[in-house]
């Protein structure tokens, strides 16, 4: 369709030449790559008789897809609590997470245009302060990483969410926070609670039960790798220092943790 056949103005009800007429509807016409007024579109005049409109194709905004949360997808899944270690020396709380990955439907880009960076990115916690967007990296786009300033805070929730849009200028929607269990298109919900390995949002005895049967394979994690609840110290791997480490979680062995987690819980439930 040629803008300049149509004589093309913002401005008008009615675009008529011999050839086309069109005339204003509920919708939108993207014409030549420009947003327009809203117009039915007609076959051309030789046709007789009156001819059905042909309504438009309304895009589809980007979104986070929220797949397993395997390598490749978003990572970790929105409602996961990270149950491994917090502390390596029983003072410092320099273990924990830090960065998510963020996979969408479609590369996507700053409000406006150009390239995402840490100002697209909204942070805000449960309670406390809520940590900053340190660094993004859109090389892989629409893989994007995410780095916050520091780790996430312990029994609070954390929400990153994505302020973008895709190559036409469609946003991404703001559907607000939607509440446990349900996967919102431009956020991701992340806690931490040591020990909370079946992520109710509570540390008790069903948590080594739910490690026993990670490790022997009588369960499997919903969402997310075996990694993600069994490699408490954080090592990379799965060994029987984990289930150790686990146990001093619970038992308040200091150091290497900070507290006893036992019978701890969220403060708040998943935004």
């Amino acid at each position: 369709l040629d803008t300049a056949l149509l004589g093309y103005h913002a401005d008008v009800d009615t675009i008529s030449t011999p050839e086309w007429r069109c005339t204003p509807f509920e919708g939108q016409l993207v014409v030549d790559g420009l947003t327009g007024p809203n117009f039915y579109i007609y076959e051309p005049a030789i046709h007789e008789g009156p001819h059905p409109a042909v309504e438009p194709t309304l895009e589809t905004p980007p979104f986070i897809v929220h797949a397993n949360g395997q390598l490749g997808e978003t990572q970790p899944c929105t409602g996961y609590i990270d149950p491994r270690s917090e502390s390596t020396n029983g003072v410092n709380l320099n273990q924990g997470l830090d960065s998510v990955t963020l996979v969408f439907n479609e590369s996507v880009f700053a409000p406006g245009g150009g390239a995402v960076g840490a100002g697209d990115f909204v942070v805000t916690q449960t309670g406390g302060v809520p940590p900053n967007v340190l660094a993004v990296d859109a090389s892989a786009n629409p893989l994007i990483v995410v780095t916050l300033d520091r780790f996430i805070m312990l029994e609070e929730w954390t929400t990153i969410r994505a302020v973008v849009q895709n190559a036409t200028g469609v946003a991404i929607e703001n559907l607000g926070d939607l509440g446990p269990g349900v996967a919102e298109p431009d956020r991701l919900d992340v806690g931490a609670l040591p020990a909370d390995i079946n992520n109710n949002g509570s540390v008790n005895p069903l948590d080594l039960l739910r490690f026993k049967q990670y490790v022997n394979g009588i369960a499997t994690p919903a969402c997310g790798t075996l990694l993600d609840f069994l490699d408490i110290n954080r090592s990379g791997g799965v060994n029987p220092l984990d289930l150790l480490r686990f146990k001093q979680a619970i038992n308040g062995v200091i150091p290497p943790s900070t507290q006893s987690w036992a019978f701890t819980s969220m403060n708040s439930p998943q935004p």
